[in-house]
């Protein structure tokens, strides 16, 4: 069961590690320190009281987004064949 499995697995992986690296409010309430913080809850220090900067923003919303990106690329054609199963009646 496990090889015909294994699109199903790593797309499941693949979604919680994105849920995971996305996460913001948890993050926010568990730590105290701001050094402890994950990369998307950092991305609010870019907003200020005298306004957003949006050039730095975007720049390190790109940053943050690439290892996903990657991961993504990776893992591609087990999404794919994992979608295409779940279409299947049989």
């Amino acid at each position: 069961m496990v090889p015909i499995a294994k699109p199903a697995i790593i797309t499941i992986i693949l979604l919680n590690s994105i849920d995971s690296w996305n996460s913001f409010l948890w993050p926010m309430l568990v730590t105290n320190e701001p050094k402890m913080r994950t990369v998307t809850v950092g991305l609010t220090s870019f907003v200020q009281a005298a306004g957003i900067r949006y050039e730095r923003l975007m720049a390190a919303a790109f940053v943050v987004v690439i290892p996903m990106m990657i991961l993504f690329f990776f893992a591609r054609k087990y999404i794919i064949t994992a979608v295409a199963q779940g279409g299947i009646k049989g």
